[in-house]
């Protein structure tokens, strides 16, 4: 886009997945009114609601949406846009897809990251056997290690154990996950608003992954109901409850920004929200 012979910044939105705006429906199990986003061996198990759909699909005509998700690659190309972003940032920071293709640079990055912890993703699920397991623990394709768990019996001492290598955890919604440090959705979202050629107008998260990363975009966007708001985070603003119809108020937030910032002379930044 152009103004005055001057090429513009592209506006962008980044959103993490599940949670925010994809919601799963062993959760939400009325189908009334929803629209599938996602299958599974056969099965429905990801859905959005139709006005929330609909708001995806405007949203993407006017600004450059950029999935920012834990979800590695197998996991994150099951879900379904109006339009397939043309760049996804997954394996919470770790992998960037570029029309569909890992961006070897940013791979070569986090293996490097990997590597000077010395220790890998498979090392930490080792470690993660120790831990009272829901299901066996697994690893992404770059550096992502992640499990569920049936209790918090050895937490503590996992979590030292993952700090005094390098890497750091997050735990919510019964799985815990693992990263090296300086390897997050907050690194990730930023190169990918730069290879977007891009400027970031909002920014959309449920859990404690997302907190970096909407603290980074000058309006953020968060469930009241979810884990990171609940947390006791106060920067974005909250969007009353929690499942498929906040979705659609979040989706329709983030486009109301977005055609706010391309009226602002030259895309001035917006002021930063902070409710707390």
């Amino acid at each position: 886009m152009t103004r005055g012979g001057v090429r513009l910044p592209v506006p962008v939105v980044v959103a993490d997945l599940d949670g925010t705006i994809v919601h799963s429906l062993r959760r939400f199990p009325d189908p009334a009114g929803m629209v599938v986003v996602e299958r599974y061996e056969d099965r429905d198990v990801g859905i959005v609601t139709a006005a929330c759909w609909s708001a995806l699909e405007e949203l993407q005509s006017v600004a450059e949406l950029i999935p920012v998700t834990a979800r590695v690659r197998r996991q994150y190309e099951r879900v379904l846009f109006p339009a397939t972003p043309r760049i996804a940032v997954i394996e919470a920071g770790a992998r960037i897809l570029v029309e569909g293709t890992p961006d070897a640079a940013w791979d070569e990055r986090s293996t490097h990251i990997v590597a000077a912890t010395g220790v890998g993703p498979s090392d930490v699920v080792a470690r993660m056997s120790l831990l009272d397991l829901a299901e066996p623990g697994r690893i992404g394709d770059v550096a992502l290690a992640y499990v569920r768990v049936a209790s918090d019996a050895g937490l503590i001492e996992f979590e030292r154990w993952c700090v005094g290598r390098g890497w750091s955890v997050v735990g919510q919604d019964g799985r815990i996950y693992a990263l090296p440090d300086g390897i997050g959705k907050a690194e990730g979202a930023a190169r990918a608003v730069e290879l977007a050629d891009g400027v970031i107008v909002a920014a959309a998260g449920d859990g404690l992954m997302d907190e970096a990363m909407l603290r980074q975009a000058p309006f953020a966007l968060t469930p009241e109901l979810g884990p990171l708001w609940e947390s006791g985070f106060r920067f974005a603003t909250p969007v009353s409850g929690f499942g498929p119809l906040t979705s659609e108020r979040i989706v329709l937030e983030a486009l109301i920004a977005v055609q706010g910032h391309r009226t602002l002379p030259f895309h001035t930044k917006a002021v930063t929200r902070d409710d707390g």
